[in-house]
């Protein structure tokens, strides 16, 4: 799964080098300060214009005078989406959150062991017919019956009996369990909070009626070329009172414009744009891509992404994969030798083919046979002819046995070593860098503090590590014994600080043996 993916990303940065854009103009009159009408054809046929010379003629040759000869109204219907299958919320986490797929799985995975969602590796996108039955109750007390889906709609999202799906989407256990009440609850950090209201809003949002806008186009003459303009006005919410993670909200109602209306532009502007080549995948898009060619499993989306960072195949650059130069060597050989292995329907077909040894009682011999019988002979051809990538020289001698110095990669990154290993095992150490030492000293041990670098930045700590590991910023702040008592053993209950100093909270001072906790509320 890893190879065929690295494969995708890969392949896709090609694409991205290889592109060449195209210049093209655009032409806009501005209206009433605010819309902006687009030429789109010249005596009906669609008009391109190529630079700016073609732009400029098309100035020359309008009036100041426009016409309205169309203004056409529209109903548009929007369906709510199924509830969330793994792949869909990892792709929407990413999207509206920010979240790795890494991240939204491990945020899963504790909102799965706490009780508050559904099994969080699934394929299905049905409901249970008794959260169904009160996801009704709820939505008609709430919102009225006018944003209860049809019953055609609610029957679809039952999970049917003889589905081939084996659990139901993901969804929270109870509707009674809102966000506003598991973050007091549960003391869920932001992270899981947010994936929470995701997964909750979306399941409700599933049950509910269609969102209806009315689309209004405008189109406008000026001596046979044709403007167009485009408003959108939401007459009915639907299901987009609760939940409008994926969706483009504004609004834009167009008023001032009549039938046969002679109109003056408050201007019209040309500009310079160029064809867009493809985008480089992000990890939503490799998860999408992942499902629809059946390039693994929903328990396996996550993993195979993060094995690909581990490896150092990926990076992730503003939240673009592109392959490093390691991945694209291991791609190129992989494709020459493990061709077979690399098409991206291979992963879907033997998936299929262990279904069968699963359900359908196929032979496991068969398939593990007609798997290693092919790749023995390319494995065997490839260690025969594939050629080994040399280290690059560096340019220093080994001061051991007089041998050059090469590049060599580890997991901890590149460092310099002799080409003569494993006869010589002389690695070059790096240069100490000189402490920046503070004017403050430590509060523990008194010596001075110095400025030191991790992957979250700089900050000053003890320069007698590792014997004092005092950090400034990070004191430890005593618990505050209060008058309150444990409801559950009658111990004193200390008020403790949450994660990163927020949030605090009252605990037992019992613990581990009384595991009593209780929110604090503030006062507004």
């Amino acid at each position: 799964m890893q190879s065929v993916t690295l494969k995708l990303i890969t392949e896709r940065e090609k694409e991205v080098q290889e592109f060449v854009p195209e210049e093209y103009w655009m032409i806009e009159a501005v209206f009433n300060k605010k819309y902006k009408a687009t030429l789109e054809t010249y005596k009906n046929e669609k008009i391109n214009l190529k630079n700016e010379q073609d732009a400029d003629n098309v100035l020359n040759n309008l009036s100041s005078e426009f016409k309205v000869i169309n203004i056409n109204k529209n109903k548009r219907f929007t369906d709510s989406q199924i509830p969330f299958r793994t792949s869909v919320l990892q792709q929407v986490a990413y999207n509206s959150c920010k979240f790795s797929t890494k991240v939204t799985q491990s945020y899963a995975q504790k909102l799965f062991e706490i009780g508050l969602i559904t099994y969080i590796r699934t394929d299905g996108t049905g409901l249970a017919k008794e959260f169904i039955e009160h996801g009704k109750k709820y939505i008609q007390e709430k919102y009225g019956e006018e944003y209860l889906a049809s019953s055609q709609k609610l029957k679809s999202l039952e999970n049917k009996d003889n589905s081939s799906m084996a659990h139901e989407a993901i969804r929270p256990t109870s509707l009674e369990n809102t966000p506003d009440k598991v973050k007091e609850e549960y003391q869920l950090e932001r992270g899981p909070l947010a994936l929470y209201k995701l997964i909750y809003n979306r399941s409700i949002a599933a049950l509910m009626a269609p969102k209806e806008d009315e689309v209004t186009n405008v189109k406008l003459s000026n001596n046979d070329y044709i403007f167009s303009l485009v408003g959108t006005k939401n007459i009915f919410k639907g299901y987009s009172k609760v939940y409008t993670a994926e969706e483009d909200i504004e609004e834009k109602t167009l008023v001032g414009f009549n039938l046969d209306d002679i109109l003056k532009a408050d201007n019209v502007e040309k500009s310079q744009h160029f064809t867009k080549g493809p985008s480089r995948f992000n990890e939503a898009k490799v998860v999408k891509t992942m499902e629809e060619d059946g390039i693994g499993r929903p328990s396996t989306y996550a993993s195979t992404i993060a094995t690909l960072y581990a490896r150092d195949y990926v990076k992730n650059e503003k939240g673009s994969l592109i392959p490093t130069e390691q991945g694209i060597i291991t791609v190129n050989n992989l494709n020459k030798f493990f061709e077979p292995f690399m098409e991206t329907n291979y992963t879907a077909q033997m998936e299929s083919e262990l279904d069968e040894v699963c359900y359908k009682d196929g032979s496991r011999n068969l398939v593990l046979h007609k798997f290693y019988d092919e790749f023995e002979k390319l494995f065997v051809n490839a260690c025969e002819n594939m050629e080994k990538e040399q280290p690059k020289l560096t340019g220093n001698i080994c001061p051991k046995c007089g041998k050059p110095l090469v590049l060599r990669k580890s997991k901890f990154g590149t460092f310099e070593a002799c080409s003569g290993y494993p006869d010589c095992n002389y690695v070059k150490k790096e240069e100490k860098k000189e402490l920046v030492y503070s004017s403050k000293t430590c509060p523990k041990c008194g010596k001075p503090l110095v400025l030191r670098k991790s992957k979250k930045g700089e900050f000053y700590a003890c320069s007698g590590f590792p014997e004092c590991k005092y950090i400034e910023g990070q004191e430890e702040k005593q618990d505050e014994v209060t008058d309150l008592v444990c409801p559950k053993c009658g111990k004193p209950l200390l008020r403790k600080s949450g994660k990163h100093g927020k949030n605090d909270f009252y605990a037992c001072s019992g613990f581990p043996k009384c595991r009593y906790i209780q929110a604090i509320k503030e006062e507004k």
